[in-house]
């Protein structure tokens, strides 16, 4: 049987919502969250597709949200959805396969760890029928690793797509079904992601050596990223 680590990133639960101002912001990081609206009227999952920009999400006062979060090329095997790009940037009802009544029995569960264990159990019963890693999986893995890589070039998708087996167009055109992003642009994300990451460990002395770091073009190229993907420049975020 397949690992559940392999496709999942980790589960959450958030506090009980007391107003209904409150929101999350969710910045672009590859991954698709599966997330559960407890205790709120009835229970509903809800598919948080891949973001290519940072957005708000608004909650219900009541509720609580229980959340499953992929790893970039691993949602595709779980959900009962025929194409990710329909959630890209936006989030509906969704569910897992074979979910039927899982939304209410995990708003029967008593605790965090109830619904962690219901959950893990359907999951492993879906990736038993994904033992081998398929293309998609495979080429979010190269990308994820590759992150500090010029990846998200023209010539390095080609060399991926090679790499793979199968023409560029073909790779770009299942990713974007089972992604819900095309190659490049996960590239661009875990590029982001690694920047953000050494922005909030201090380790990159200014924006020059981060944007040398992390491979762009230039300190402007890293700019225009983080507008993009954090909604900021490369310093507002370090002192957000």
């Amino acid at each position: 049987m397949a690992p559940l680590s392999r496709f999942v990133l980790g589960f959450w639960q958030g506090s009980r919502v007391l107003s209904a101002e409150e929101s999350f912001r969710i910045l672009p990081d590859g991954s698709l969250d599966l997330v559960w609206q407890l205790d709120a009227g009835a229970p509903v999952g809800l598919g948080f597709g891949t973001g290519t920009r940072p957005r708000d999400a608004r909650l219900i006062k009541g509720a609580i949200y229980f959340g499953l979060r992929f790893r970039a090329g691993g949602a595709h095997r779980f959900l009962d959805e025929g194409d990710l790009s329909e959630l890209t940037d936006s989030a509906r009802e969704s569910g897992l396969k074979g979910g039927g009544d899982l939304a209410r029995r995990l708003n029967e569960a008593d605790d965090f760890a109830a619904r962690t264990e219901l959950l893990s159990t359907h999951l492993a019963q879906l990736a038993a029928k994904a033992a081998e890693p398929d293309l998609i999986e495979l080429a979010a893995r190269a990308i994820e690793q590759g992150a500090s890589s010029c990846i998200s070039r023209a010539d390095k998708i080609d060399d991926l797509a090679r790499r793979l087996g199968v023409t560029r167009r073909h790779l770009e055109r299942l990713a974007r079904r089972q992604l819900g992003i095309s190659p490049k642009m996960l590239a661009r994300i875990a590029r982001f992601r690694r920047a953000a990451r050494m922005i909030r460990q201090g380790e990159a002395a200014s924006g020059a050596d981060l944007a040398a770091a992390c491979n762009y073009v230039d300190q402007a190229h890293l700019i225009r990223e983080f507008q993009q993907f954090a909604g900021s420049t490369p310093k507002r975020f370090q002192s957000s």
